[in-house]
């Protein structure tokens, strides 16, 4: 491995001659040993290599490149070390031991920066986790920002009640025929026109439908939405407009919107 090449240059660095470019040597055989770690992965390993290097191990402990590249460096860095200062401890040679304490030395300030980097992307890393936890929005997609998930969360709560109401009102009357006399029927029925009323008023505030738009499809739900004047064609129409204005006002707020599902499971009508 590269890495063997690095710890030859330590001798040179515990003697003192050219101790820079030693350590230069084995920093640089560090990143090697990393680099072609990383090109074995995905097969290109050899059959006779049974065991993992450095970095598939960190890659598989990180699911990220830049944290487990940094921590495999930091991991040899931590072997050069300490093959150093096993050589230190065993020569009686003075000046090997302060080369080496001056060798450490500069590796110590080597692994500090890569654990700078380690907690940089880390700390990245758990902050994108977070944003995308505050700008999902369940059913939709990723918002552009907080203030955008905020709106679409609120724009989908209130298309949901409305399309429910819709498919609970169209459901009904499909069910119960062109005239309902039985009174239960006509209580649930006048109640589903106007909680649905009250929805449509709810996503002119929210401005996903204007205040004029609310008001017409208003007018066209009866109040008692049981009598032979009763249209399921239009009705059938102001759902297929608030799905509309769901749509483009959710557009305008999640960047990766793929649309609303034709078949929502929420919003099935319900049988009685």
């Amino acid at each position: 491995a590269a890495i063997a090449i690095a710890l030859g240059a330590i001798g040179g660095a515990l003697q003192g001659t050219n101790r820079n470019d030693a350590l230069d040597i084995i920093l640089k055989q560090v990143d090697q040993d990393i680099d072609e770690q990383k090109e074995n992965i995905g097969g290109k390993r050899e059959q006779a290599q049974l065991e993992l290097g450095v970095y598939d191990r960190m890659r598989a402990k990180f699911d990220d490149d830049t944290q487990a590249s940094a921590a495999a460096k930091m991991a040899l860095i931590d072997q050069t070390r300490a093959r150093i200062e096993s050589l230190a401890a065993q020569s009686e040679s003075e000046l090997v031991k302060q080369n080496a304490a001056a060798t450490v030395g500069q590796l110590n300030e080597e692994y500090a920066k890569t654990r700078m980097l380690f907690d940089q992307r880390a700390e990245q890393l758990a902050a994108k986790r977070a944003t995308t936890l505050e700008t999902y929005v369940p059913g939709v997609g990723t918002a552009y920002d907080k203030k955008a998930a905020n709106d679409a969360r609120k724009i989908k709560a209130a298309y949901d009640d409305s399309i429910q109401k819709f498919n609970d009102l169209i459901a009904l009357r499909k069910k119960k025929g062109f005239e309902l006399l039985d009174r239960p029927t006509v209580r649930r029925a006048k109640a589903l026109s106007s909680d649905l009323k009250i929805s449509l008023k709810n996503m002119a505030g929210l401005g996903q439908i204007s205040a004029k738009d609310a008001e017409l499809m208003s007018d066209q739900i009866p109040d008692d939405p049981t009598g032979l004047g009763f249209n399921l064609s239009t009705l059938e129409q102001a759902k297929r407009n608030v799905i509309t204005r769901a749509d483009t006002s959710l557009r305008t707020l999640i960047y990766d919107y793929q649309g609303l599902p034709e078949e929502n499971p929420l919003v099935e009508p319900i049988e009685e």
